[in-house]
């Protein structure tokens, strides 16, 4: 008789462990449900990813990645390649645009947006304000689009970004609203850049006197996010704004060149700074200065870009380009 007791009590705590386990895998399960499902303003910024796979990449892992410098190969060709898919996504949501699907390409340009940073963010945003003033044809139903968000007491980093450089918006004040509710944002280091680098006259005096404080505020920029994806936007800024003043153009030229060389595989990056040596004198050629000029509208930092229907920014190669190539050949370093 005690041989059977012993035998149920036995089967008995089998069968409260079974269910504590059963219970215990489908709250793990749940909970990974949500956290897929979390909002994207709840993710970390580019910075603070980047700054996570450069710690993953630590001394235990040399083995298999490599030395320092292959490290830093590593991490900057895996940085390409996603660059490199959110850009399709890019030119796939622009194709919609150009094709009349306004809706399905402002869908397809938020996600991206959300999903991204850098100058495939960058892009999404200016092409997302292009594709709403296609939806309502018109300024005047463009104007009520804007107020309509303007008015919501409870607007999204999306929706503060996207509002900011339009007429009647305080655009600084749309950066820091953006930075004090959703710090966390992924769009926090893209306000970050613009909070104090856009010139208000009404408050910054004129705009000579302006050009140091914007200065200082980004290269505080690249100091507090050494990580992120927008430091060469950073760079590109200081490029522009010795661009403005006569006595700073012969470090503006050597900026937009080391940033061709750095960033030779970021195409919005290349394409600005050859506007920028164009215009300066620098390079001279026709053609290069057209296909920088395309690629920028296609990011939407130089127009509409509405004509551009069968462009593909995947066509354009800047940096094996002959005057790029013997241009650069001054300068220190290789390319990799």
């Amino acid at each position: 008789m005690k041989k059977y007791q012993k035998l149920i009590i036995v089967s008995v705590l089998v069968a409260v462990c079974c269910v504590i386990i059963t219970a215990l895998y489908h709250s793990k399960r749940k909970n990974m449900g949500r956290t897929d499902k979390m909002p994207t303003h709840h993710l970390r910024s580019g910075d603070q990813q980047r700054k996570a796979l450069r710690e993953t990449l630590s001394s235990d892992t040399a083995s298999v990645v490599g030395q320092a410098e292959d490290k830093k190969r590593y991490i900057k060709k895996m940085s390409s390649r996603l660059s490199d898919e959110r850009r399709k996504k890019l030119l796939k949501a622009y194709n919609f645009e150009m094709s009349g699907r306004i809706d399905e390409s402002l869908e397809m340009y938020q996600t991206i947006v959300e999903s991204s940073d850098g100058s495939e963010q960058i892009g999404a945003l200016n092409r997302y304000r292009m594709a709403l003033r296609r939806k309502f044809n018109d300024g005047e139903g463009l104007k009520k689009e804007i107020d309509r968000i303007k008015e919501k007491s409870d607007k999204s980093p999306f929706e503060l970004a996207i509002i900011a450089p339009y007429n009647g918006v305080d655009e600084r004040q749309c950066y820091q609203t953006l930075l004090d509710k959703y710090p966390e944002s992924v769009l926090s280091e893209y306000a970050e850049l613009n909070v104090g680098y856009y010139y208000n006259p009404s408050e910054d005096g004129r705009f000579e006197e302006f050009l140091p404080t914007a200065i200082q505020h980004v290269r505080q920029f690249i100091l507090n996010y050494p990580y992120s994806a927008f430091v060469p936007h950073a760079k590109l800024r200081i490029a522009s704004c010795y661009d403005e003043k006569n006595e700073t153009r012969e470090e503006a030229v050597r900026l937009y060149k080391q940033l061709l060389k750095d960033y030779h595989d970021d195409k919005l990056i290349c394409s600005k700074c050859i506007i920028g040596l164009y215009w300066l004198g620098v390079l001279k050629e026709l053609e290069l200065y057209k296909a920088a000029k395309q690629v920028s509208m296609f990011y939407g930092t130089y127009g509409d870009g509405y004509y551009l229907k069968d462009f593909d920014p995947e066509a354009v190669d800047f940096q094996n380009h002959p005057l790029v190539k013997d241009m650069l050949r001054e300068l220190p370093g290789n390319l990799e």
